[in-house]
C-alpha cells in the first residue's frame, strides 16, 4: 500500500494499513512527516523529489510490481 501524503491523515491511513498487515510506503514532501509514518509502521519511507524519482523507487522497491493499492491523502485539489 502506498500513502501518498503523509500528514495527519496521512498518518492515520499508514496506522490502519499496517495494522491490517498492509506493507506501506509513505510518500512526502515533508522529513518530519517520512519520521512519523515509519513511527506509525511504514516499512518505506519515501521522499518526494521528482516524479519519476518516485516511481523508480516503487518499482525497485516492489520488484517492479508497483503497489495494488494508493492511497492519495495530500489534500491537494486539482481541476
Amino acid at each position: 500500500v502506498a500513502v501518498v501524503g503523509s500528514g495527519f491523515f496521512g498518518a492515520c491511513l499508514v496506522r490502519l494499513a499496517s495494522a491490517r498487515g498492509a506493507r506501506v510506503l509513505a510518500i512526502s514532501r515533508r522529513a518530519t512527516s517520512l519520521r512519523t509514518a515509519r513511527e506509525l509502521g511504514a516499512e518505506r519511507a519515501l521522499a518526494w523529489e521528482e516524479d519519476a524519482m518516485v516511481q523508480e523507487r516503487v518499482e525497485e522497491w516492489t520488484a517492479g510490481a508497483l503497489c495494488r493499492v494508493v492511497l492519495e491523502a495530500t489534500g491537494l485539489q486539482r481541476g
